[in-house]
């Protein structure tokens, strides 16, 4: 399982533009590519520096003050995508794979071209896990997690007690840094 290092994800936003950075965070907030695809501008409440993440894995996230920032103007009505492309289509799970991939490139990651979002995910699970957040309790930060992977997480926790999610920063340092401007 690949996970980022805190400098490689920072410098990762740091590169990423446009909605590659922006799928770059959202990867490393614990989402799906489809979630991230479903997202839509009524979904961030810039002003509390909240993500609403709706489906059957519901739950509302804290995001990076600059990621409001980061976004395209709104739609009128707040009816448009959170996550679109230069010429606000929808995109497909293949531009997202492409965004973070080229993003990678441009960072100078060690095998920049093979890093997906679910490696990102992966690194804001591991993150987590890390800072002892309960296995029971990562659900409601990132999802759906497939009984496979949570082996592997759970391979890999410290032995130091389980903790519930006000006991854990849930942002990691690289989302805390302002890769704008």
């Amino acid at each position: 399982m690949r996970r980022l290092e805190q400098s490689e994800a920072a410098a990762l936003l740091s590169a990423a533009t446009g909605p590659a950075r922006v799928a770059c965070a959202l990867a490393l907030l614990g989402l799906t590519v489809q979630e991230m695809i479903e997202l839509r501008d009524a979904d961030l409440d810039a002003e509390h520096r909240r993500l609403t993440v709706r489906g059957p894995w519901a739950r509302v996230l804290a995001v990076p003050d600059w990621l409001p920032g980061a976004l395209p103007a709104a739609v009128p009505a707040g009816e448009g995508l959170l996550l679109r492309g230069a010429t606000g289509q929808v995109p497909a799970v293949a531009d997202v794979r492409a965004w973070v991939a080229c993003a990678a490139l441009d960072a100078g990651l060690p095998q920049g071209a093979a890093l997906t979002p679910e490696m990102l995910r992966d690194t804001c699970i591991a993150w987590l896990v890390d800072q002892g957040l309960r296995f029971s309790d990562l659900p409601a930060r990132v999802g759906r997690i497939e009984v496979d992977d949570l082996s592997a997480f759970a391979d890999r926790a410290s032995a130091s007690p389980r903790r519930r999610p006000d006991e854990v920063e849930t942002l990691m340092p690289a989302l805390r840094l302002s890769p704008l401007g």
